[in-house]
């Protein structure tokens, strides 16, 4: 019969206990849960000592479930720390992150700056200013006219007169890259229109003639700028305009300013808001005012308008019109 196996070599399976020598003994296996029983003695052993084992068992376990509770405390409080240094390392990098973006981007904005400073300087030396003596003489020369206009009884007209010679002053002093399609033709347009609902139909066209003309405007009767424009002669000048979907009385306004030579007039039934006074217009690089006076002229036929295409001392005029219904 086997002696009972001290308590170093016993273990615990699903709560049975297993009795195991060392292995240099015999070695005995006494299991009642498997039915078999080596004796009578045996099985009397482990009557009396289940109660023991039991109680080993018992005590045991409270043992191991409070190891396994302090090793998954021990283990979450280190991940915690580590994710707690994580977290302050990522906290204190923070600030220096910033820095450097806001750093970045100052610079981007500072480059973007530059670029544009750069592009507005090449845009300036690009334009050629009137000079103070040729502007100075706008305004005494339209006082001058205004009086004359409103001894003629066209009171409304030399109040006009005023009203653009003060603003065609300031786009000169004001001058932009594409003026002269853009904002000069504008005003022109505007001028024009508030006379015409002020003036005899029948004085319209010979008003806009006189107007043109006068000597103490610049950049329409004389180059005030020394930029060739506008020209003497109306085969010297060498132009690039182009016009798309424009307003036929905008660009007529643009090509009075190309020559002293050549005039684009409108007659008083024209009406600038009309769908069919829209151009387009694409010119061969460097064309001459005439080339570009006889473009517009067809231009404005295909819409189905009015063109007569005369000469009058040496001025080239073109009347641009409706069609008589």
């Amino acid at each position: 019969m086997s002696e009972r196996a001290p308590k170093r070599d016993r273990y615990y399976r699903g709560g049975l206990p297993h009795h195991i020598k060392l292995p240099d003994d015999e070695t005995t296996i006494s299991d009642p849960s498997s039915g078999h029983v080596d004796s009578a003695a045996d099985t009397a052993r482990w009557e009396t000592g289940g109660d023991e084992t039991l109680a080993s068992a018992r005590s045991g376990a409270p043992l191991l479930i409070i190891a396994v509770i302090l090793s998954l405390s021990i283990g979450g409080t280190i991940g915690f720390v580590i994710a707690q240094s994580e977290s302050e390392q990522n906290a204190g990098e923070l600030p220096s992150l910033r820095a450097e973006l806001q750093k970045s981007r100052r610079e981007v904005a500072t480059l973007r700056r530059t670029l544009g400073y750069r592009q507005t300087a090449a845009a300036e030396t690009s334009i050629v200013r009137p000079n103070d003596g040729s502007l100075a003489r706008i305004a005494p020369g339209a006082k001058r006219y205004a009086a004359a206009l409103t001894r003629a009884r066209h009171k409304r007209g030399g109040e006009l007169v005023l009203w653009f010679a003060e603003r065609w002053e300031s786009l000169l002093r004001d001058a932009r890259a594409g003026d002269l399609q853009g904002r000069r033709a504008d005003l022109l347009v505007q001028f024009f229109s508030a006379v015409k609902a002020n003036i005899h139909p029948g004085d319209f066209v010979d008003w806009q003639l006189e107007m043109l003309s006068q000597p103490w405007l610049p950049e329409l009767s004389f180059d005030a700028n020394a930029d060739g424009l506008p020209a003497a002669r109306r085969d010297e000048t060498k132009t690039n305009l182009r016009f798309e979907r424009a307003s036929i009385c905008n660009a007529a306004m643009a090509l009075n300013q190309l020559s002293t030579a050549a005039r684009a007039v409108l007659m008083p039934g024209l009406r600038c808001d009309d769908d069919r006074a829209r151009i387009t217009l694409k010119t061969v690089d460097n064309a001459s005012t005439d080339d570009l006076f006889s473009a517009f002229a067809a231009a404005v036929v295909q819409r189905g308008l009015a063109v007569v295409d005369k000469t009058s001392s040496g001025t080239r005029i073109l009347l641009i019109g409706d069609l008589p219904d």
